[in-house]
């Protein structure tokens, strides 16, 4: 009986341990990475659109992700040479994999295809991609500046 019971606490050890060293290697510095460089940066992605009136436009958005959640969208679209509209929209993210690579914003969901120091590449959705596939389009953003070299949206304030 004696012997059955080290057995059985020599085995669940080795679990623990293996498991433990599984997480680690999963969900460690990657994870953290991706952390560290999305809110550590202000980010700017630039595209095309055209205007309800039929006029092609620019529109450019400046993200910046606070570590508590909340995050900040400043759009500029400019038409023509001149700017037409400009506001910014404060929300609340939340990753939604162990890993970081899907993040759920206000008003879509983000997968993170590659992020460094220097670019970070998404596929935006609208439905929950881990739920429902084949319905990313390729989207690039890439890093306009670090904190504090931005124009000062106030991400702890709201």
């Amino acid at each position: 009986m004696k012997k059955t019971l080290i057995g059985l606490l020599g085995s669940t050890v080795i679990c623990v341990l293996f498991l433990a060293g599984c997480i680690d290697e999963h969900y460690g510095e990657d994870s953290n990475t991706i952390v560290t460089n999305l809110t550590g940066y202000a980010w700017e992605r630039t595209f095309q659109i055209r205007t309800e009136d039929g006029r092609d436009a620019e529109v450019c958005e400046h993200y910046e992700f606070g570590l508590n959640g909340k995050a900040s969208c400043k759009s500029r679209t400019t038409c023509d040479g001149e700017e037409v509209e400009e506001h910014v929209h404060y929300f609340r993210y939340d990753f939604i994999t162990p890993n970081n690579r899907y993040l759920l914003l206000d008003y879509c969901y983000w997968q993170i295809d590659r992020i460094s120091s220097s670019v970070l590449s998404i596929y935006e959705t609208s439905d929950n991609p881990v739920i429902v596939m084949g319905q990313t389009r390729n989207i690039r953003v890439s890093r306009l500046s670090r904190w504090g070299m931005t124009d000062a949206l106030c991400l702890m304030c709201f």
